[in-house]
């Protein structure tokens, strides 16, 4: 074989090298910001599920005790539709849970909403009957309690969910050091063979 030819096979060679080193570093990164992104996708709606369960008790709350003060339709559709939506809230976020230590947490929140729905009906039925002095006690005991309960379980998911956020930024920087330290491996044993 002529020097020519061993030169030409040598830098085929080096360049096939530094192309799989390049390709491997650019999937390995690719691969890791896909599946990053998909991960916090995933755990930002939950935690903003959790966030519009909050909001959705407090608001819930307040029109409770305007319908127990001005017994009208609106006031009585607000806090039904505010219910609707805790429900199909709740139920969205233990559809898309993935954390088994939310799971039973998520299950105490749903007893604990058919409990709040109860307690609006008992609200709905005294004010109905114009005992407006037991829809007052019920709204500001029992009601009261519940959904502060509620929105505490919900606290302690946020928790758990920002503590997996954690999780994966740290889990990112170790994959990222991981490939890091391969592709200069690569870039070495490339140097090596053109040396």
């Amino acid at each position: 074989m002529s020097v020519r030819k061993k030169l030409n096979v040598g830098f085929i060679i080096i360049g096939l090298l530094l192309l799989l080193s390049i390709g491997f570093a650019t999937m390995q990164f690719y691969r890791i910001g896909d599946e990053v992104s998909k991960a916090v996708d995933i755990q930002m709606a939950q935690v903003q599920r959790i966030n519009e369960i909050q909001q959705n008790l407090l608001s819930q709350e307040i029109y409770a005790r305007a319908y127990t003060v001005d017994p009208s339709q609106k006031n009585l559709e607000l806090v039904t539709d505010h219910s609707s939506q805790l429900v199909q809230l709740i139920d969205e976020v233990q559809s898309a849970n993935t954390l088994p230590e939310a799971t039973s947490i998520i299950s105490n929140i749903k007893t604990q909403s058919e409990t709040l729905i109860q307690q609006i009906s008992q609200i709905t039925s005294a004010v109905q009957e114009r005992d407006i002095s037991t829809a007052l006690t019920i709204v500001s005991g029992d009601y009261t309690y519940t959904s502060s309960f509620i929105s505490e379980l919900a606290e302690r998911i946020e928790q758990i969910e920002n503590a997996e956020l954690d999780n994966m930024v740290d889990s990112t920087q170790s994959m990222i050091s991981l490939s890091t330290i391969l592709s200069v491996i690569f870039i070495l044993i490339t140097i090596v063979v053109i040396i």
